[in-house]
Order: C-alpha cells, then sequence, then structure tokens
C-alpha cells in the first residue's frame, strides 16, 4: 500500500509539472523508479524482486522503443520524451509487468482518446500532449475506481 501512495504522489506531481511545464525532469522518477524497487525488494511492495524487475527491463525497454519509433514516423526528436519512458518505467517497476502494463495500457488509451479529440477539433498539428496527467488518471482508474 505505501508503494501505491507513494506512486500516486510521484505521478500526481509529474502530472502538474507536466501541464504546467510541458516537461518532466527525470531525476526525481530515477530516485522514486530505485526506491520502488527497493521496497519491492525488502518485500514492502505489491510485487516480488523478480516481478519488478521485469517490470523495469521489459516494459521499459518497449516504452524505449516506442519511443524510437515514434521519433522515425513523426520526424520530431521528443515525440516521445524520455522523461514519459522513466515515468512509465516508474510505474512498471513499482507495480511489476502485469499491474504496470494495465497501468500503461489504460494511459495510452486516454491520451489516445484526447489526441482524437484535438484532430476532430483541427488543433491537433499544433497541441503537444503531456502525457502524465493520462498516466495519472489511468493509475486512478486501475486503482480507485
Amino acid at each position: 500500500m505505501m508503494v501505491h501512495i507513494l506512486l500516486g504522489l510521484l505521478l500526481l506531481l509529474a502530472a502538474i509539472q507536466d501541464i504546467f511545464t510541458r516537461t518532466v525532469y527525470r531525476e526525481p522518477i530515477l530516485g522514486a523508479t530505485l526506491l520502488f524497487f527497493l521496497l519491492n525488494t525488502l518485500g514492502l511492495g505489491p510485487v516480488n524482486p523478480l516481478g519488478s524487475l521485469l517490470g523495469l527491463v521489459v516494459l521499459g525497454l518497449g516504452l524505449e522503443l516506442l519511443r524510437i519509433l515514434g521519433t522515425l514516423i513523426t520526424r520530431h526528436a521528443d515525440a516521445f520524451g524520455r522523461g514519459d519512458v522513466l515515468l512509465g518505467t516508474a510505474v512498471s517497476t513499482a507495480l511489476g509487468p502485469f499491474e504496470g502494463g494495465a497501468v500503461l495500457f489504460w494511459a495510452f488509451l486516454l491520451s489516445g482518446f484526447y489526441g482524437l479529440f484535438l484532430l476532430l477539433r483541427g488543433k491537433g498539428a499544433q497541441a503537444t500532449m503531456p502525457w502524465a496527467p493520462f498516466l495519472f488518471l489511468a493509475f486512478l482508474l486501475r486503482f480507485l475506481l
């Protein structure tokens, strides 16, 4: 439960920062990822150390490949930024590969609906999309509702 509260606070702060500054600082997210791995290793988290490591490696690599693919498709250097990859990696480290993957799936689904809304309004080309608020909403949908 402690990991869920800390993860919720991290995602809330990242969402607020992403909305107002359109960036997410990487150093606190790296520290939180190490803290989540340490808490899971000590038995204070929701998954065992192997699940935490699998979430870190598998979903972290998947998000990094998605970032590279987005850069190649859009030809924009930060189509999906490194801070977003680290935030998704923190979620998957804290919750493991299955729960973390479910939260990431819902975050991509919510951000896809928002992107579709922007395209239908005709403002899709000028808009940058913050991803941390959708990750926070997906976390809330997954664990509070």
